[in-house]
């Protein structure tokens, strides 16, 4: 990336403006995306479940910018009890909004199906340009995401690499 500093020296202004327009853009993108965050309480949750929590997010998500974000629901969503769904809900959100951030990618979808009887899959998959999940360089978002999913009995998987995309899964327990 540029900094401003460096665009000055270019004495470009177009350049300055495109810079600022960018980082403006970054600002409001994170602080919607916050707010889309953090709108869904656990009660709304208890209340509409998943598939309207996701549905809402990701009709939100698809408003940000150049990105087309999906929902594709193959097998109906199991009830799953309150803790699990926020768990749940919170780790699609968290690997949104590392698609939003970081994975500067054209279209990412949310697909819900059974992997068999036992597990539930929620898969972000993105076409952006991927990271080396060798490095085991990533913020904190992603082992806390691996975290709630073991902490409800799951199984949690990020694959991903340079100009791939990332395809983030999450395999829920569930019972018929």
């Amino acid at each position: 990336g540029i900094n401003k500093k460096q665009a000055t020296d270019f004495g470009n202004e177009q350049l300055i403006k495109t810079t600022e327009k960018a980082t403006n853009l970054v600002e409001i993108s994170i602080n919607e995306m916050r707010s889309i965050i953090n709108n869904m309480k656990p009660e709304d949750l208890e209340e509409k479940g998943l598939l309207v929590a996701l549905t809402t997010m990701i009709e939100k998500l698809n408003g940000l910018d150049e990105m087309k974000f999906s929902l594709i629901i193959k097998d109906e969503i199991p009830i799953f009890e309150e803790t699990v769904m926020v768990n749940i809900y919170r780790v699609i959100q968290e690997a949104a909004t590392n698609v939003v951030k970081h994975s500067k990618c054209s279209e990412a979808r949310v697909c819900c199906y059974k992997k068999d009887q036992t597990f539930y899959n929620f898969e972000i998959v993105d076409n952006g340009i991927g990271f080396p999940v060798a490095n085991k360089e990533f913020g904190e978002g992603i082992p806390s995401m691996g975290d709630r999913i073991k902490m409800i009995g799951g199984y949690f998987h990020i694959y991903s690499s340079k100009s791939k995309g990332t395809r983030v899964v999450a395999e829920v327990p569930f019972n018929e």
